[in-house]
């Protein structure tokens, strides 16, 4: 299975440009979405146990896109026991960063916490935005991306790396300018700017124009994915407008990709049969899969035959739901009918070889 990885433990620049690949919008993959470096002055418990804290409520906002997920009582009792939550540490002394305390968080068991308090959240698998940004002062108007406005992509790269929201901005060659222009953003081209996004394998589009008024400079935001939104931001600076931007589509993301985004009231269960389970490890692997789901509580196996296997999948939200948890990771891939001799089944899938 192909996967773009975004973040790793160095880090090597969030902004992907993906100019030699042709395979359709796949999610970015966050493995070390669960994983915090904090810089510590010695290795003494109580400093320990306080940068523990710290670090699970980093993951926790990151997961929720929502700082009031800290203010829950669910988290409140789970960091009296956050030692549950840590799966393992280790303390790293570099000379480009000093003494630190690198920590993974036991992933099911956050998700578990978040499901027990009822937040949506976003787990690993995770959208690519493409940024079409303008930024217009009286003495001109141009697209962020390439060289243009450095200062500007650098505090767009350190949000994405604080929100661990995959972002990509383009690349303004000669052959992208001759096709996307200024007035396409300004003028919100929906069909220019998508097509360009197409060749990053981007998702969905954010489109964005940062105009310097007197005395103030002022945002205007669209959202193009599931469900178009726009907003506006006022401040007194650029960075200061693409602060509050980013944190809005952190908030929107969340909202429109995590399971509560699609929440069919009076769902409990959904059938899902899953063709080409050849041996017991593709047993084992979907049902991990299928159970580590951000949209599932519970899985029952109902049927297995010699081609196939039914789940039944124990969910608050509805078959629309599941499918897009499940066509976010790519694992599974979408059966034709004719491939199941059934109809009363919800879902149809075969595992991705």
């Amino acid at each position: 299975m192909y996967r773009r990885h975004f973040l790793s433990k160095a880090i090597q620049g969030l902004f992907l440009f993906l100019s030699f690949m042709s395979q359709p919008a796949t999610p970015i993959v966050l493995d070390s979405l669960y994983e915090v470096a904090l810089k510590v002055p010695d290795k003494l418990f109580g400093i320990r146990q306080a940068l523990f804290i710290k670090g699970f409520e980093q993951i926790l906002v990151k997961l929720t896109g929502d700082l009031a997920v800290l203010n829950t009582e669910g988290v409140k009792v789970a960091e009296t026991q956050i030692d549950k939550y840590v799966s393992q540490f280790s303390y790293h002394d570099r000379p480009e960063t000093g003494l630190q305390l690198e920590v993974k968080f036991n992933e099911k068991m956050v998700n578990l916490l978040i499901k027990t308090i009822k937040l949506p959240y976003l787990g690993k698998n995770r959208p690519l935005t493409m940024v079409w940004l303008v930024i217009e002062t009286p003495e001109s108007i141009k697209l962020v991306g390439g060289t243009a406005y450095m200062t500007v992509a650098l505090k767009l790269e350190e949000l994405a790396i604080t929100h661990s929201i995959p972002v990509v901005l383009p690349l303004l060659d000669l052959a992208e300018t001759s096709k996307v222009r200024v007035e396409d953003v300004v003028n919100l081209s929906v069909e220019i700017l998508s097509s360009a996004a197409k060749w990053y394998q981007a998702d969905i589009i954010l489109a964005g124009r940062i105009m310097q008024l007197p005395g103030v400079w002022q945002g205007k935001w669209h959202l193009f994915g599931d469900q178009p939104v726009k907003w506006d931001t006022s401040g007194e600076s650029v960075l200061f407008n693409i602060e509050h931007a980013f944190s809005a589509l952190t908030t929107n993301l969340v909202n429109q990709y995590s399971s509560r985004a699609l929440y069919e009231k009076g769902a409990d269960s959904v059938s899902i049969k899953v063709l080409g389970i050849n041996s017991l490890e593709d047993y084992a692997n979907v049902l991990s899969y299928l159970t580590g789901l951000s949209v599932v509580e519970g899985v029952e196996v109902i049927s297995v035959t010699s081609k196939d296997v039914t789940f039944n999948l124990h969910t608050g939200v509805g078959k629309v739901a599941v499918k897009k948890a499940i066509s976010l990771d790519r694992i599974l891939l979408q059966a034709a009918y004719n491939d199941f001799d059934d109809s009363f089944i919800a879902l149809k899938y075969k595992v991705r070889k």
